[in-house]
């Protein structure tokens, strides 16, 4: 491929954190007008660059990242959740990257959203987004949270976290949204709640809209889209791909089934 030159950002208050899914052979890197040393990035590296600087980067092959874009009141906001100061400075080898697996995974685990956005559980991608920052903000910005350490959810707490995902079958909800009910930060909410039932919040809540489609299969006449729809799944191919992943079987079969 023709070289391509990247065009500069206006300067603002924030991080680009650029998470490599493949090896990046050759690279320049001009920050501020300066050319500085990059050198090929390998898949798995993290480079995290600061928003505040005009940044230019030259391709020469294609190239396949992970951005997370951090500005300042993302950055603020998940560090006044977590309990934790807000660092002024991010010190990293952005030109020869870091080894980052913890990064990385979280940008890989947001692949089949990017690849069909309109199935993505926004529960999920909040978490993985939310989990992203919060781990920026403490392994190159050392912020440190001052909270205490997980536990598990009290009763009355678990109730309200599962009648909330409950009632969020047709409609959004945040980890902030959860941890706000039970005050608690949203890293430490979705630690307590895994202590408690064995899985993430969005684990459960597509545990749970299974079972809700099961239901409806065996004890209504509604069409396969509409239960699709109602149980929060999309519909069509996908919600009978995911449902035959999960129970072995189609709906169309489970329901015959059942009703047999």
């Amino acid at each position: 491929m023709e070289k391509q030159v990247t065009l500069p950002l206006a300067p603002e208050n924030g991080i680009l954190a650029m998470a490599q899914m493949a090896d990046w052979p050759k690279r320049v890197l001009i920050e501020d007008g300066r050319l500085v040393s990059a050198q090929p990035l390998s898949a798995g590296t993290v480079t995290l660059f600061d928003l505040r600087k005009v940044w230019t980067g030259v391709r020469f092959t294609p190239i396949h990242y992970v951005c997370f874009y951090l500005p300042q009141a993302a950055l603020s906001e998940v560090a006044e959740l977590e309990d934790a100061a807000l660092p002024d400075e991010f010190p990293n080898d952005y030109c020869g990257g870091n080894r980052d697996q913890t990064l990385s995974s979280l940008a890989r685990m947001l692949l089949p959203s990017f690849a069909a956005p309109s199935e993505a559980n926004p529960l999920f991608v909040d978490h993985v987004t939310m989990a992203a920052c919060a781990h920026v903000l403490r392994q190159y910005g050392g912020a440190k949270a001052r909270g205490t350490p997980p536990r598990k959810l009290s009763r009355g707490e678990l109730e309200r976290s599962k009648e909330l995902l409950c009632a969020s079958v047709d409609r959004d909800l945040t980890i902030k949204m959860l941890a706000g009910e039970v005050q608690m930060t949203p890293t430490h909410f979705v630690a307590a709640f895994k202590l408690s039932t064995g899985a993430d919040p969005h684990e459960w809540l597509d545990q749970y809209r299974l079972e809700l489609a099961t239901v409806l299969l065996a004890r209504t006449d509604m069409s396969i889209d509409d239960i699709a729809i109602a149980a929060g799944f999309p519909a069509g191919h996908r919600f009978e791909q995911q449902f035959r992943l999960k129970m072995s079987v189609s709906p169309e079969n489970f329901r015959s089934d059942v009703k047999k």
